[in-house]
């Protein structure tokens, strides 16, 4: 994942957590936003790297790594749609090998 694919992180992750989180806040609260998603991919990309799975062209899960003082850890993931395995999130350059129909 380069500074290019931030955007895509950002909106991925912003439709996902939106669906995934929708009964967990109330309708009044605040929505992030997607210029809260980009500046956290920028900042994931400053100190770790990340990878966007595709199905076919479309962008359907994203995932961050970070450094930390034991090694890394594994930022988060966000994966669209009930219908996709992941079955091994890799990077080959910076486009995953990831995933499958369930």
């Amino acid at each position: 994942m380069t500074g290019d694919d931030v955007e895509v992180a950002a909106r991925l992750q912003l439709a996902t957590a939106l669906t995934a989180h929708a009964e967990i806040f109330p309708p009044e609260a605040p929505k992030p936003s997607v210029d809260d998603m980009r500046a956290r991919w920028g900042r994931v990309l400053s100190r770790g790297t990340g990878w966007i799975a595709e199905e076919g062209r479309i962008a359907v899960g994203v995932a961050g790594l970070v450094a930390d003082e034991e090694g890394a850890r594994m930022e988060s993931v966000y994966v669209e749609g009930s219908q996709i395995e992941l079955v091994r999130f890799a990077s080959s350059g910076d486009r995953p090998l990831a995933m499958v129909d369930s």
